[in-house]
């Protein structure tokens, strides 16, 4: 997190989840295939600030459910089927 503070959510399971299909501009521009939801019920919740680091492994359900400042951090996704443009 280099900017910010909010409550991240990790685990747990998605609620009303819908699978982004491949040919949707959030997938080949932004986040690369996976699932979205209104929700997650369960999972962890913690507040993370500036100088923060999180892992979250691939297929764990994670959203910021409050953001108490203007967030800005960075995301390292691994895409080896090179779903995502480069840019």
């Amino acid at each position: 997190m280099l900017d910010g503070s909010g409550t991240l959510v990790t685990g747990g399971t998605i609620v009303n989840p819908q699978r982004r299909t491949s040919g949707q501009e959030e997938v080949t521009q932004i986040n690369g295939p996976g699932v979205s939801g209104t929700a997650i019920d369960g999972g962890a919740s913690r507040r993370i600030t500036k100088g923060d680091m999180v892992i979250i492994p691939a297929g764990t359900p994670h959203w910021f459910s409050e953001v108490q400042e203007a967030l800005t951090y960075t995301i390292v996704r691994i895409d080896p089927s090179r779903v995502v443009a480069l840019k």
